[in-house]
């Protein structure tokens, strides 16, 4: 019996030492330092924080997102309003329209220029001009007309 109990014990041990040993192959690689690529998921407003994605170079599997700051240049401005014409230079203020505290003026805007929105009056053919009216968007009493080339694929076939 003592025999035996003896045997157990040694059998034991050698098990136990023998799997302590298996143990050592399946220690995890070790880790390596992220190489992220981050792309803008949630772009950063004058009012808002962002976030960005990031994937790893290394291994795509990892990923981390992490906080874009308030951009206090990310404004979303109307139009001038002001003694600044199509024409004239002038003195001008905007609002942004993500917070009305958020306000510019400018005492030396240059003219906005004329940003026109075209109507078709009279559709071109394969043998006449056509003609087109523009209002400008900033002020519709500036108008203006002018030609449209003569279309040559526009036809109207006879189909007697």
């Amino acid at each position: 019996m003592k025999n035996t109990i003896k045997w157990l014990a040694i059998t034991a041990i050698i098990t136990v030492i023998g799997f302590s040993m298996t143990g050592c192959d399946n220690e995890p690689d070790p880790a390596h330092v992220h190489d992220y690529e981050w792309i803008v998921s949630t772009p950063a407003t004058c009012i808002a924080t962002g976030e960005e994605t990031g994937v790893c170079k290394l291994d795509p599997s990892h990923t981390a997102t992490r906080e874009i700051a308030i951009d206090p240049d990310a404004h979303d401005w109307g139009e001038w309003e002001g003694t600044v014409t199509c024409e004239t230079a002038g003195t001008g203020t905007r609002v942004c329209s993500r917070s009305a505290e958020h306000i510019e003026t400018d005492d030396n805007l240059q003219p906005l220029g004329h940003n026109y929105e075209w109507e078709t009056i009279l559709a071109p053919t394969c043998t006449t001009k056509g003609e087109e009216t523009g209002t400008c968007a900033h002020d519709n009493s500036h108008t203006t007309t002018h030609e449209i080339a003569i279309d040559p694929t526009v036809h109207v076939w006879n189909n007697s």
